[in-house]
């Protein structure tokens, strides 16, 4: 039985993130993706408004900043984890997300690197961790990145 759980997980964890990739491709084929003025500074309440319902805030553009918590070959090129909040400094940035872009955009960039993201509200992600417990957070997908020093 508990296997037959994980295939359904994994099943849903795969759907779950082609349709990340289909929502991508669709947003990189705008151009306006690129332009930092179509994506809004928002304070902590705000986020925490945009996460208490993320499905009504899909496709909302805003900017994040956020520490890489995982980037590894589980995740993939074009995906990973981030310790996300509204502060450039970092403070009270603590909520796990779950962010998607274009591999060669993310290339650059590895586990503990701070980083400024433009991102579009694509609501959540589930995942099964290494330790078998099973989480949702939040899924934004990746504008436009830049390290943060």
């Amino acid at each position: 039985m508990i296997n037959d759980n994980n295939k359904t997980d994994e099943r849903q964890e795969q759907q779950q993130y082609q349709q990340a990739i289909e929502t991508r491709n669709d947003l990189q084929s705008n151009q306006t993706i690129l332009d930092p003025t179509t994506y809004k500074e928002i304070s902590s309440r705000d986020l925490e408004v945009i996460l208490k319902d993320v499905r009504a805030s899909s496709g909302q553009r805003i900017v994040l900043y956020g520490s890489i918590s995982q980037f590894d070959s589980a995740t993939g090129p074009g995906r990973f984890l981030a310790s996300i909040g509204t502060s450039s400094i970092g403070v009270g940035n603590l909520e796990s997300a779950h962010m998607v872009g274009d591999p060669a955009t993310l290339k650059p960039f590895v586990k503990g690197d701070d980083v400024k993201m433009y991102v579009v509200v694509d609501g959540e992600f589930s995942y099964t961790s290494a330790a078998d417990i099973k989480f949702t957070v939040p899924q934004f997908q990746i504008g436009m990145i830049e390290l943060v020093e």
